[in-house]
């Protein structure tokens, strides 16, 4: 990475220009970001669908995946994803640089397929194309329902739900099937003009770009400055354990425990919590593995997930039904009798810092991550790969132990397994 740098076009799109030559293609992301909640949720996701279905000037689907084509096989990917309690719809485009291409016109071209999909997307009478809405629609009542298959995923989305119940975060990343049943065409044209008039957007661009040129081009874009859709911020209440069991035909039962915790990404000991929850559980080597499966073989797998923006940890363990009580008691006992050596630790860094730098190497990746970074953080601050490196390799065995002492356990939710 040679360089980077941030700019504030207006009070709605942020520029994040990643300078490298690393790669023979460059990236860019955009970011359109959204509050999390059951009113936009579904059209939010279902919207990020219908842009890349087709624009004003490639009117249908096929047409637009030809042009990508003669770009030089062009990647075009539209999704959503929930950062804490952020809905942020994101489109990608990916494209050779122009240096090993005969195309020196490739990037003007993939702005201005961004710029087409924006603000010229395919509309027929005020709203999207009939066919295309009524089969992204289905696809996507397909692909909520279908998400009881994993269970292991299922199971820590189930613990969200449970944990959070009440307050936006609850909210599953691609909305409810009963709310997205109930979207009509008219009501999603609806709401793509009203957040394309009133969110906040941030672009990142990565390649062998020049920044001047970039910002010049960032500035051309139609987002002008206006009011903003306001965010509430709502604060996780702890009101007594949650103990939630649910029956479901399967052969192995899914435990996940929710813990609350001060450690969110602005938190001082953020890095330590990092740390601190890999050792638990965060691989072959972690304290859970080797205590529930090596010692008692009581688990089939056990992890450790959080959240950065949220303050929380997951601990997940498929585990035998019968098995519940004791596993419970274990990981208990584990949290308050916690002991690491140094050499844990140093395992636990080195295997932190080589897992960011491996971010290096995969450009969606990179802008996932800086992305995440830079969101809710003030522009002026940057970003430095190598000072969060040397936040890791600053921290001590105390302050990790300090971590263990300050997980709240709030929610219990449990897959039975056994066959029914």
């Amino acid at each position: 990475m040679k360089s980077m740098k941030t700019v504030r076009i207006n009070n709605r799109l942020n520029g994040y220009m990643i300078q490298s030559d690393k790669f023979k293609t460059d990236l860019i992301g955009v970011y359109i970001k959204r509050q999390l909640n059951k009113e936009e949720v579904g059209l939010n996701t279902l919207l990020s669908r219908m842009l890349v279905r087709g624009t004003e000037t490639y009117k249908t689907t096929k047409e637009l995946n030809t042009y990508l084509e003669t770009c030089y096989g062009m990647i075009l990917v539209s999704d959503v994803v929930k950062y804490g309690d952020h809905h942020i719809l994101q489109i990608k485009l990916q494209f050779p640089d122009p240096k090993h291409i005969l195309d020196k016109d490739i990037f003007d071209n993939a702005i201005e397929l961004i710029n087409e999909i924006l603000f010229n997307p395919l509309i027929e009478n005020n709203r999207f194309k009939e066919s295309y809405f009524e089969q992204e629609k289905a696809h996507l009542i397909d692909e909520i329902e279908s998400r009881i298959n994993d269970k292991m995923s299922y199971s820590l989305e189930r613990c969200i739900e449970c944990m959070y119940e009440g307050e936006n975060y609850a909210n599953y990343v691609y909305g409810d099937v009963k709310d997205i049943e109930a979207i009509s065409n008219e009501a999603l044209y609806k709401h793509y003009l009203k957040i394309i008039d009133s969110s906040k957007v941030d672009i990142s661009i990565m390649g062998d770009i020049d920044f001047d040129e970039v910002e010049e081009k960032l500035r051309k874009l139609p987002i002008k400055s206006g009011e903003v859709t306001a965010s509430v911020d709502q604060v996780h209440k702890f009101e007594g354990l949650k103990v939630v069991h649910e029956d479901l035909n399967v052969k192995q039962g899914k435990l996940v425990l929710g813990y609350s915790t001060p450690y969110s990404f602005d938190h001082p000991m953020y890095e330590t919590s990092i740390l601190a929850f890999h050792i638990l559980g965060g691989g072959p080597n972690s304290k859970l593995f080797k205590l529930l499966r090596e010692e008692h073989s009581l688990c089939y797998y056990v992890y450790t997930k959080s959240d950065k923006f949220m303050g929380n940890v997951f601990i997940g363990a498929g585990i035998e039904s019968e098995n519940y009580d004791c596993v419970l008691s274990l990981i208990e006992s584990c949290l308050k009798e916690v002991t690491i050596t140094g050499e844990e630790l140093i395992q636990a860094k080195d295997a932190m810092i080589a897992s960011v730098r491996s971010i290096l190497d995969f450009p969606n990746s990179f802008i996932n991550f800086f992305y995440t970074e830079m969101l809710d953080r003030d522009l002026e601050k940057g970003f430095d790969l190598d000072e969060m490196i040397n936040r890791f390799e600053e921290v001590d065995l105390k302050d990790v132990m300090e971590i263990y002492n300050n997980l709240n356990l709030d929610t219990i939710y449990f897959i039975d397994g056994g066959d029914k």
